[in-house]
């Protein structure tokens, strides 16, 4: 097995540390001294990884985003017959890992999408592209329901898709406000099973 070089094992400790030091202080709230004293390295060395702040960011979201798509892909690996069952319980393990997480990183995409989406072109582009394979995959599954008779079809397939992903983040503004994940159970159960399923 090769080594994993000391500069690799650099570069993703300031991916780990600015990770949680965005989620739990924003973009704008923290400083990349702040990040590279955590991290435990000079502060020059940050920039031989990392072009700027900006650049910084991206990469924490292709990182995050590569590692929310892995787990997503496995949920659909299990063989599930019912298509909207096996969006509910891709959506449980999601929620299941927010009650988990230590500090409140788990919506990190859209908290950067907040505070960086009108200033930085290049994230916007990112986070876009992200968004979009998600709702690609939501919709896939959607159609199957709709093929296989047990989701509504008076309603095309992308405007559910849509209805559901506003209902979500919706519901991560309430878990903020709330510090439950009550808010995506319920947005979760009902949008399934009230209204796209038939």
């Amino acid at each position: 097995m090769a080594r994993i070089r000391k500069s690799d094992e650099i570069r993703t400790r300031l991916l780990e540390i600015g990770l949680k030091t965005f989620a739990n202080c924003g973009y704008h709230g923290t400083g990349i001294k702040e990040i590279v004293e955590s991290a435990g390295v000079p502060k020059g060395s940050f920039y031989n990884y990392f072009k700027s702040k900006e650049d910084f960011g991206i990469e924490i979201i292709r990182c995050h985003s590569q590692e929310f798509w892995e787990t997503w892909e496995r949920c659909f690996d299990r063989g599930i017959p019912d298509p909207i069952d096996a969006l509910n319980t891709c959506f449980e393990k999601m929620i299941t890992e927010y009650e988990e997480c230590t500090v409140f990183h788990c919506s990190i995409v859209g908290n950067l999408v907040v505070e960086l989406s009108e200033h930085s072109a290049p994230c916007k582009a990112t986070i876009a592209t992200f968004f979009s394979h998600w709702l690609e995959s939501l919709s896939t599954h959607i159609k199957k329901a709709q093929e296989l008779g047990i989701a509504r079809v008076d309603v095309p397939s992308d405007d559910l898709v849509m209805l559901f992903w506003d209902a979500w983040h919706g519901a991560l503004i309430r878990v903020r406000i709330e510090d439950s994940t009550e808010p995506l159970k319920r947005s979760v159960t009902f949008v399934l099973q009230k209204i796209i399923r038939k």
